[in-house]
């Protein structure tokens, strides 16, 4: 894609920090991606209650972890890039939030992303903040009058493009973070339901659908943002998320480098390695099937579900 045209992403994109990215590996994402980049995300090093994957809870029991967080916040919030605290593990009691609210006092945070359960401590805290309604809340946008305390929320699965809600949510005055690369299934519950859940819904799913039609319906490719773009307008969407925690700097810039600047080169990038589907839909339950896919009939799909909507 075209440097012109990929001005329409500027500060659009938001990601997640992983401690096993190297400082200077991210001073190089800054580097080149910079003016598209609007926030990071992370959870607190505060134990595993606070942490969703258990290999980020490994990230941050390494020696120096906390050094080296520090230091990334410290480096994005010098380049003028947001800091987003994020609370989406089930669980956490309230003292145990409590003292996460008053650890980040020392942070300079600007936006919190948060389970339903503690949004009403995180007011009494942080009355002003700009509070982001998690992913991991029930998929009940706009019809849950709680979410009136919200200023942004996370949507995505059978909501990614969906048109008609993503407007709806805008002209109720909250602002839109489109997780593109989750690749939930699109009739999930959450992950409240569990690992195992999560399994028996996508094994069902393959009774409907082919494995092709299935990756086209819960990944997003970037040709894709062109066709939201000209069916919507970009305008509608504040942030796309991307989900790379916790990923390694080659995901993050190669992630990154399809959405801003590879728009339809989808076939570029899988004939480099099969691999490269999960930069666009993460799910761990499609890796056994990377390599039967086809990524041209995959692209048909899509677009025959954009056409139909």
């Amino acid at each position: 894609m075209k440097e012109k045209k990929s001005e329409i992403y500027e500060k659009k994109f938001s990601f997640g920090i992983s401690l096993n990215i190297k400082l200077d590996d991210y001073e190089k994402i800054i580097r080149r991606y910079r003016k598209y980049i609007s926030s990071v995300y992370f959870s607190l090093p505060l134990g595993e209650k606070f942490h969703t994957r258990e290999a980020v809870i490994e990230e941050y029991s390494q020696k120096g972890a906390i050094e080296k967080f520090r230091n990334i916040l410290i480096l994005f919030k010098e380049n003028d890039i947001k800091l987003e605290v994020v609370f989406n593990q089930y669980g956490i009691s309230r003292q145990k939030m409590i003292d996460a609210l008053k650890y980040i006092k020392n942070i300079p945070i600007d936006s919190i992303c948060t389970l339903d359960e503690y949004a009403d401590i995180i007011r009494e805290y942080y009355p002003s903040i700009y509070l982001v309604s998690s992913f991991n809340n029930a998929n009940k946008i706009c019809v849950d009058t709680k979410r009136n305390m919200y200023n942004q929320i996370v949507i995505g699965r059978r909501f990614l493009r969906d048109i008609e809600t993503i407007k709806m949510v805008k002209k109720n005055g909250i602002d839109i973070k489109l997780l593109l690369n989750n690749g939930c299934s699109f009739n999930c519950g959450t992950c409240r339901m569990g690992k195992q859940r999560c399994r028996e819904i996508f094994e069902k799913n393959l009774e409907k659908f082919t494995i092709e039609e299935l990756f086209a319906l819960q990944s997003f490719f970037p040709f894709e943002l062109d066709v939201l773009n000209s069916k919507l307008g970009l305008e509608y969407i504040n942030e796309f998320k991307i989900s790379n925690r916790p990923c390694t700097y080659e995901y993050l810039n190669n992630c990154l480098d399809s959405y801003i600047y590879g728009h339809n080169k989808e076939e570029e990038y899988i004939k480099k390695s099969k691999m490269n589907y999960r930069l666009w839909g993460r799910l761990g339950h499609f890796n056994s099937y990377l390599e039967v896919m086809d990524i041209k009939n995959v692209k048909r799909i899509k677009k025959e579900i954009w056409d139909i909507l």
